[in-house]
């Protein structure tokens, strides 16, 4: 968890999915991302893939569409 909550504070705007996370399985990645999302600290595009919002003074910001379509 400590691991993805640094690359969370690294990359604000960005899609992560379990294979950004470096040094931890797959499968611990993917429990992290999906227990932070639950959190509220990243945003659920789709299975495995999560987005991490930038916070501006209207809230936290959401992905456009063309980088959206460019993930997906």
């Amino acid at each position: 968890r400590r691991v993805a909550l640094r690359r969370i504070q690294a990359s604000p705007g960005a899609f992560l999915t379990a294979r950004d996370l470096s040094g931890v399985s797959a499968g611990a990645a993917a429990r992290a991302l999906s227990r932070l999302a639950a959190e509220g600290l990243l945003q659920r595009v789709r299975k495995g893939v999560y987005y991490v919002p930038k916070q501006t003074a209207l809230g936290p910001s959401r992905p456009g569409s063309t980088q959206l379509a460019a993930e997906i």
